[in-house]
């Protein structure tokens, strides 16, 4: 997925020193391996939500939905939002599956 270790090694290439990453998905598993990923690597994390659109105050892009989403929302589906820091000279390394598994009861 475009949040790996590899791909943000990559955005450090061309993001600014502390540039911030955007993830918003439908998926747990996605959400929950970013957010292992910035807690393995120290990443500072400025806002996280596993219900964006229920517990954030949103501002005028946040708020945009997509077409994807909309079909979520309505088959009940929560939209998670992670919003993190990422250096420009830090390597990043991958987490560890039991990170960011072991507190969200997935198999």
């Amino acid at each position: 997925r475009l949040c790996s270790s590899e791909f943000l090694g990559l955005y450090q290439k061309f993001l600014k020193n502390n540039g911030i990453i955007h993830l918003k998905t439908d998926s747990p598993e996605l959400y929950h391996y970013a957010l292992g990923l910035a807690r393995e690597n120290d990443l500072e994390v400025i806002l996280n939500t596993e219900n964006l659109y229920n517990t954030v105050s949103l501002d005028e892009i946040l708020g945009i939905r997509t077409f994807y989403e909309q079909q979520f929302i309505q088959e009940g589906k929560n939209i998670f939002y992670l919003k993190f820091r990422l250096p420009s000279l830090k390597i990043i390394y991958e987490p560890r599956e039991s990170d960011y598994q072991k507190d969200n009861h997935f198999p």
